[in-house]
């Protein structure tokens, strides 16, 4: 779960009842907003960061990996989509357009859903 404004990423443990404990900071990030977000079958999250132009990729522990420039700033929601799941789409609310770029692994939302994960 994160935190728009506040600009802190929360990770909670999940029981086999799907009730949800143990809430920890998982990253805080000292500028920009951050809106939506998809994870990759490594466990990386990737998540929009509105006004910056960027998607940032933080390791399952907490770790920012690094950041995917775009040309537009508005960046908003992410998935994960193509032949082979790799390709992530990003819808801009500035430019009223779609961006891309290629992940090193496939989405796990993409994964899931074509029962390759």
């Amino acid at each position: 779960m994160n935190e728009s404004l506040e600009r802190k990423i929360w990770v909670y443990d999940l029981s086999s009842t799907n009730e949800l404990s143990n809430k920890r900071l998982l990253i805080e990030f000292r500028d920009f907003g951050l809106d939506g977000m998809r994870c990759d079958v490594a466990g990386n999250l990737f998540v929009t960061r509105p006004e910056k132009g960027v998607v940032a990729k933080i390791s399952p522990d907490g770790q920012l990996l690094g950041e995917i420039y775009l040309i537009g700033k508005n960046c908003t929601n992410l998935t994960f989509g193509g032949p082979d799941g790799r390709t992530c789409y990003v819808t801009m609310s500035d430019t009223g357009s779609i961006e891309m770029f290629q992940s090193d692994v496939p989405g796990r939302c993409w994964s899931l859903l074509h029962r390759t994960f």
